[in-house]
């Protein structure tokens, strides 16, 4: 009985050896793309929806006592599928037993939080993914001031403009930016819409098409495209030189 649980645990410690192989090979280049194979931290900043004393409502549809500050569920719910990309289950553990088979690991610390109030609250040494427009994200009036992207809000934020003057203000059109701070020498990904939707969208490319996204970035530092959210599937429309 004592060989047979040691042949046990010895298959499982290989399994283990396997799986944590062919995780490096295969994630390599997520990890490269969102620069945290060294810091191994990733931060992704919603935005900040302040609720007034008596200014919420809730399910019943009575004036509730709630006040401070919130996100949407729909930002939430898409920045939990770009968390979840850095999640792997093991391979190997497939044919195992229980709750062997559904095991999954991850060595990236990724954080989900409201925009800070002040820029000066970030931490400097992790990457950040920036969500929404500088109406509700601090970080979003900092990449849009410091970061020279090729696509901004207006400053209704009822548009998407390049720097050439072409304006976007289709709701379902999210961009998806990925901007180089010198400062730091960091990654700061910087997404958005100017409705739910097109930040959804947005949120979604990354998360969804990091092969696509590396492709297009390829050895450059920076990247601009305009994405959109249809029947159920997110696609890049255009990129912005």
């Amino acid at each position: 009985m004592l060989e047979s649980f040691l042949a046990s645990v010895l298959f499982f410690v290989v399994l283990l050896a396997l799986g944590s192989g062919w995780y490096l090979l295969r994630r390599r280049a997520l990890l490269s793309l969102f620069r945290v194979d060294k810091t191994k931290s990733l931060i992704i900043y919603l935005s900040r929806i302040e609720v007034v004393q008596g200014g919420s409502v809730g399910v019943d549809g009575a004036v509730r006592s709630f006040a401070g500050p919130t996100v949407t569920a729909s930002e939430a719910g898409a920045a939990t599928v770009l968390s979840g990309i850095f999640e792997y289950l093991i391979p190997g553990l497939e044919s195992q037993p229980g709750i062997l088979r559904t095991l999954f690991t991850r060595d990236i610390s990724v954080s989900i939080q409201p925009s800070p109030t002040s820029v000066q609250q970030i931490p400097d040494d992790v990457s950040i993914v920036t969500v929404g427009s500088p109406g509700y994200n601090c970080l979003c009036e900092w990449a849009q001031s410091r970061l020279n992207p090729k696509v901004s809000f207006s400053a209704a934020n009822d548009a998407l403009v390049t720097g050439a003057g072409r304006s976007f203000s289709d709701p379902a059109t999210g961009m998806v930016q990925v901007r180089y701070d010198a400062s730091n020498d960091r990654r700061v990904f910087y997404v958005g819409g100017i409705t739910e939707t097109g930040t959804r969208a947005a949120l979604l490319y990354l998360a969804l098409n990091c092969k696509e996204l590396k492709r297009y970035l390829g050895k450059q530092r920076v990247f601009a495209g305009l994405v959109q959210l249809s029947g159920g599937r997110v696609r890049l429309t255009e990129t912005i030189q």
